[in-house]
């Protein structure tokens, strides 16, 4: 009697449809995931020199996992997050109300603030910068450099 339901699908055609089973495939063909060049880009000349900073924190967190095709994204990621800490110091300076000819209004950059962090929260999930956001993602952890522990010893023992 042979084996029930449809052949499997091999790694290759997982992973062109972005399914998390590629990797495990991988693993039982024996094969291993091509590995991705980490390089970092310069940041793109429209940035404020704020967002440059954040640019120059965030991009080594993300090279695994962008290529040149997400720099408009992470360029705006990086604008609006200078837009969002820009706005936040000046209402912890300013305060929740202003006072207009007339009288005490709520202060307008409230508003901007919830659109940023409404935004940012976007660019988080498709960035994999959230863990909603990370489990989507497909993303090799070769850069990591990890200490052996027990487990990974007994695992190379029973290889061997």
């Amino acid at each position: 009697m042979g084996s029930r339901g449809p052949n499997k699908l091999g790694s290759d055609i997982l992973a062109a449809r972005g399914s998390r089973l590629a990797r495990t495939r991988e693993r039982e063909e024996g094969r291993k995931a091509p590995e991705r060049e980490c390089t970092l880009m310069p940041p793109p000349e429209w940035l404020s020199p704020h967002a440059m900073e954040i640019w120059d924190k965030y991009q080594p967190i993300l090279r695994e996992t962008y290529t040149k095709g997400d720099e408009a994204l992470l360029g705006t990621f990086c604008e609006t997050l200078a837009l969002f800490v820009d706005a936040s110091k000046a209402v912890t300076k300013d305060g929740l109300t202003i006072t207009t000819a007339k009288g005490l209004v709520k202060n307008p950059l409230l508003a901007s603030l919830s659109q940023c962090r409404d935004s940012l929260l976007r660019m988080c999930d498709a960035l994999g910068l959230s863990p909603a956001g990370r489990s989507r993602l497909q993303i090799s952890d070769s850069y990591k450099e990890k200490e052996p522990d027990e487990l990974d010893e007994l695992l190379k023992l029973n290889q061997a």
